[in-house]
Formats: structure tokens, sequence, C-alpha cells
């Protein structure tokens, strides 16, 4: 299940409301090591380092639908691959930026099961049924 954070929520509605655009296929998934809240931030939260081969993964447009009923998925699964080592990735979160922490987490939630890759491993995650309400 997916969560909205408060910064997550205020973006999109500052968007609606506001007249604001967000760029098409600016959005990253990425792996977070320890929970992450409503409060979350990307300055905050504990996100895997670029150390081992980790970095976040763009979803574009392309890759998400939306039904009548207001439920986003993704169409199809990101692959972190093999050549990469990740330590106990627990949850993954949706932000607006590539790196840094200069973005925001949108939506975030937590993994089926815990995850440790060596480099022989691969990782694939998809968001599906993310709602707003």
């Amino acid at each position: 299940m997916a969560n909205f954070t408060q910064e997550g929520s205020n973006y999109l509605l500052v968007q609606a409301v506001e007249g604001g655009t967000i760029a098409a296929d600016q959005t990253w998934l990425g792996l977070a090591t320890a929970a992450i809240t409503n409060t979350t931030t990307l300055a905050t939260v504990t996100e895997h380092t670029t150390v081992g081969g980790y970095g976040r993964k763009q979803v574009t447009s392309a890759n998400w639908s939306v039904t009548a009923g207001g439920v986003a998925s993704m169409a199809s699964v990101v692959t972190w691959g093999t050549g990469i080592t990740l330590t106990a990735a627990t949850y993954w979160f949706l932000c607006t930026v590539a790196t840094g922490t200069a973005g925001k987490i949108i939506c975030y939630g937590a993994l089926i099961t815990s995850r440790t890759l060596t480099t022989a491993d691969t990782l694939t995650e998809q968001v599906t049924s993310l709602s707003i309400g």
C-alpha cells in the first residue's frame, strides 16, 4: 500500500490549485533502509548510498496508468541490476529528483520483504494501487 507524505500531498495540491506544472518524467523511485513516515523528507530519509552502485531509478510518464477510479499503477517493473550491493532495503519512495535532497518525497510504501542484494542479485519493484483518498 502506498502512502503520501505531507510534503508530497502539498506538492500535488499546489500543482492543482495554484496552476503549477509538473514536468513529465520527473519522478524517481528510491529505496530506504529504515521506516518512512508521512513527515519524512529527502533530507531525513535513510536511503542507500551510491556506494555499491545504487541509484534512484527514473519512472517515466509512459510507465504509469491511471484508472477512472483514480488509482495509479506502474505498467512495468523497475530493476536494479546485477553489480550493485544493497543492505536491508525495507521501503520504496517516489520523489521529484534523481539525486540529492532538494526535491520532495511524494509517496512511499513498505517492501513486502526486506531485501539485501549482493553483486549477483537483481531487485525489481513495481508500484501498484497508488490512490488519493
